[in-house]
């Protein structure tokens, strides 16, 4: 999260019921975070592997309670 409010993201998570041990995040007040990973335009969506490994990059607003979507989200992450 780039500028926002640390509730806000957690209200979020929970919404969706995502938990903090399948899913991180990082408040990046500074935009050091955005320099590190290239990012052009938000919002951006990071996809990592058990090894902390970069699997994808969404870029732009997502669709995610589309089916197709979800199915190829639940790919990526059984890699």
């Amino acid at each position: 999260a780039s500028k926002d409010d640390t509730g806000k993201v957690k209200k979020f998570l929970k919404r969706f019921d995502l938990k903090q041990n399948n899913v991180s995040y990082l408040i990046d007040e500074s935009g050091m975070g955005m320099r590190e990973f290239g990012t052009l335009r938000l919002p951006e969506t990071y996809v990592f592997n058990a090894d902390l490994s970069l699997v994808k990059k969404f870029v732009g607003p997502q669709d995610w309670n589309n089916d197709f979507f979800f199915r190829n989200f639940n790919y990526l992450v059984q890699k």
